[in-house]
């Protein structure tokens, strides 16, 4: 059912969670990558001192199946919540 969904996404795709809450995919995509980036983080200062967010390169894997809109939704969805786009792929 993902899969499918992940065929067509574009930036005014809807998503709805269990309440019938609606939400655009590119809020709910940015949402869990800033979560992400936000947890890493903690993790980093957690455990070293030092590191730079210039240090660090962001890789975003995105299953072969899909199709290059929603390729290209992701890449959007990343860039949205990256300040420096130059470290991401």
């Amino acid at each position: 059912m993902f899969a499918a969904c992940c065929q067509s996404l574009s930036k005014s795709t809807p998503l709805e969670d269990i309440n019938h809450n609606v939400m655009p995919a590119m809020t709910i995509f940015a949402m869990v990558i800033r979560y992400l980036k936000g947890h890493f983080w903690a993790a980093v200062k957690r455990q070293s001192a030092g590191l730079l967010e210039t240090d660090v390169y962001y890789v975003v894997t995105i299953p072969a199946i899909w199709g290059a809109n929603a390729k290209q939704f992701m890449k959007e969805a990343a860039k949205e919540v990256m300040l420096c786009c130059c470290l991401l792929t």
